[in-house]
């Protein structure tokens, strides 16, 4: 494990305990054997979901690391890159992101087949898409939350969002602005 935060350590292996196939020995390599092999390479997907700046993109980027490390072809689906990649303008509006978070969604039932695992770090708020994402890539989706207090996110702010959306810069931070 070593160079990989103890966070990716937890989210693995909390994810391990989720099912009664797997026992707490079970490692992350038995449980995608089993996706690989029974589904005929029809990727495991983790939804990480959580605010701007709450480590989705850092996670993905260790887990994807090790799971290559071990032979898994992986890939990642970052929000930011496939917004930014998107044909057509979309803003912020509730409209918007669940158009690509569908987007998203279509993209990995495209993917699904040409690798181990599809890492798909997104900020999805709107908990009715969460529901139809998962329905859509099931039987294989896993969402996971990832949780951070709002004082840590102002104070890392990697991107900056959270000054602009303080300065009345921005006025559409997912889950921040009013």
């Amino acid at each position: 494990i070593g160079k990989y935060p103890l966070g990716a350590v937890k989210m693995i292996n909390s994810l391990i305990k989720q099912y009664n196939r797997w026992t707490p020995n079970s490692s992350f390599e038995d449980i995608l054997f089993d996706w690989k092999y029974l589904t005929m390479k029809n990727a495991a997907i983790f939804w990480f979901t959580g605010l701007s700046g709450a480590g989705k993109s850092t996670l993905s980027l260790h887990a994807k690391d090790k799971l290559n490390a071990n032979g898994w072809t992986v890939k990642i689906l970052d929000g930011d890159n496939i917004r930014a990649n998107y044909n057509i303008k979309l803003g912020f509006n509730r409209e918007d992101i669940e158009k690509n978070n569908m987007n998203i969604v279509e993209i990995c039932k495209a993917q699904r087949k040409n690798y181990d695992v599809l890492l798909v770090p997104v900020i999805s708020p709107i908990d009715h898409f969460r529901k139809i994402a998962r329905k859509m890539l099931e039987p294989v989706f896993h969402l996971i939350y990832l949780s951070s207090n709002i004082d840590s996110l102002r104070k890392r702010d990697p991107k900056g969002l959270y000054s602009k959306a303080d300065k009345g810069e921005i006025d559409n931070l997912i889950g921040y602005s009013k």
